[in-house]
């Protein structure tokens, strides 16, 4: 191989590297789209150095060795896009289920919840880049609270009703248990 293909090469990897770099930056900043993107570039620098020679010129270059790296390099980052695309999914369920559990949704919410929460305790990639065990204490606080929660919603109509039907010693009743639960 020659000093200027070599140099190359080098030039090339250093760029898929960088991009693997910024991908992971993006990761902890949860700029999931940018790290998909950042990691599909990796791979695209990785198919350059695709050594494409055949018989035995590519024999004398050592295609297969090199390609077989070369192919393992993008498996890597492959897993590395499964991974962050798994991530950006439970997350999209963290935010869904915030919005669900602030709008007072909170049976939607706990199924959201849980969906990341499974995700989360299965996942070892950039769990403390990401305060995985914090996010975990939330989301189990926030499951264990919808039930409540729902009774205490459950109550609140019950004193509704009972207030359109002009019931109000039943109503203060109803409220009073729905304040002890909140």
């Amino acid at each position: 191989m020659s000093l200027w293909n070599m140099k190359k090469r080098n030039n090339i990897e250093k760029s898929a590297l960088n991009y693997q770099k910024q991908a992971e930056e993006s990761i902890v900043k949860k700029d999931f789209n940018n790290s998909l993107d950042e990691l599909n570039l990796a791979i695209g620098e990785y198919d350059k150095l695709h050594i494409k020679s055949r018989g035995i010129v590519g024999l004398f270059r050592g295609a297969k060795g090199k390609n077989r790296d070369d192919n393992e390099k993008i498996n890597e980052v492959k897993q590395k896009i499964e991974q962050t695309e798994k991530l950006k999914k439970t997350f999209q369920d963290i935010n869904e289920g915030n919005q669900l559990y602030n709008s007072g949704d909170y049976e939607q919410a706990s199924r959201k919840y849980q969906a990341a929460k499974f995700v989360l305790e299965q996942n070892t990639y950039k769990r403390d880049e990401l305060n995985t065990d914090d996010m975990l204490i939330i989301l189990n606080s926030r499951i264990d609270a919808a039930p409540k929660l729902m009774e205490a919603k459950s109550l609140e109509k019950n004193g509704d009703e009972a207030t359109a039907r002009s019931d109000f010693a039943t109503a203060k009743s109803k409220y009073d248990e729905a304040i002890n639960i909140y």
